[in-house]
């Protein structure tokens, strides 16, 4: 008779019981931003490698035939950042289906007002003499080493900050509702290799609530390096420069941003003048083998 616990655990059990420490570990956290807890939890998922070789071209793939439902709901009043998370936060990274997201909510719009009007299809020469729009990043980032320590800087377009966090909810008047509670916008997403490590750094962006000219943006980091010391990030907006220190959770909050400072920024390129900031400084080699 063969006993149960003889029997040899299986890799899927192994995945599973890994997969629940990870669970029972982040539960332990408390935080103040449960937004940015949840979203750090997640990016655990970034660090498997299994998950790290997913096709960008199938993301973008399901984003755009499910892209006529998000922007049917939106027009409808619904707030479809809780009704479809996953394309709204594909939408902020991805500068080609922002496109479509926008040319199809504008046909929509001017559909529902009764000012589309349908034209037969014309056949235009192609003009192969002129150069093709340039594709500009919505953010990049600038990595540096000194010593131990690794520098990270991402620098934001303003037009794409413009894009993110000046909304406007305008929609058919008979139709109209405008979303009240904004939830968090995700902007960027960064996996940098630190001592064969991989550090995740997450940042998203949410209105005010209590003044609609003002933003809040949370920084949050996801690693299994072990650290020398709390990373300090330094924000630069516009011609303001905020600290902060990454708590016990590797959380900062910049609460109160000013909107305005986007209002005069007209650059389609990242910029210095709206940027984030922070170093990491693992453990010396030394000390770990101690």
């Amino acid at each position: 008779m063969t006993h149960e616990q003889d029997r040899p655990t299986s890799k899927a059990e192994e995945k599973n019981e890994t997969t629940e420490a990870h669970q029972h570990a982040g539960a332990e956290q408390p935080s103040d931003t449960p937004e940015i807890t949840q979203s750090g939890r997640l990016l655990y998922d970034l660090l498997d490698p299994d998950r790290a070789e997913e096709d960008e071209a199938a993301l973008c793939a399901d984003c755009l035939s499910r892209l006529d439902l998000l922007v049917s709901d939106e027009l409808d009043g619904l707030d479809v950042r809780r009704l479809h998370p996953d394309l709204w936060a594909h939408l902020q990274v991805c500068e080609r289906c922002r496109e479509e997201y926008d040319h199809l909510r504008t046909l929509l719009i001017l559909e529902q007002e009764g000012g589309l009007v349908y034209l037969p299809p014309i056949e235009l020469p192609r003009l192969s003499f002129l150069p093709p729009k340039p594709e500009v990043p919505p953010w990049r980032v600038d990595r540096s080493e000194q010593g131990d320590s690794l520098s990270l800087q991402f620098l934001f377009a303003p037009a794409y900050l413009q894009h993110s966090l000046i909304v406007d909810y305008s929609a058919p008047a008979h139709r109209g509702v405008a979303l009240a509670d904004a939830a968090p916008i995700l902007l960027l997403t960064d996996i940098a290799e630190v001592h064969d490590q991989q550090v995740v750094v997450l940042a998203t962006a949410q209105r005010s609530s209590e003044d609609v000219h003002t933003f809040h943006l949370d920084v949050a980091m996801v690693t299994e390096l072990a650290l020398a010391k709390a990373p300090t990030v330094i924000l630069t907006w516009g011609d303001r420069e905020y600290r902060a220190t990454l708590d016990a959770s590797s959380q900062a909050r910049f609460a109160g941003l000013p909107l305005e400072m986007l209002s005069t920024a007209t650059d389609d390129q990242p910029s210095a003048a709206f940027s984030l900031s922070l170093e990491v400084t693992p453990v010396p080699d030394s000390a770990r083998d101690d």
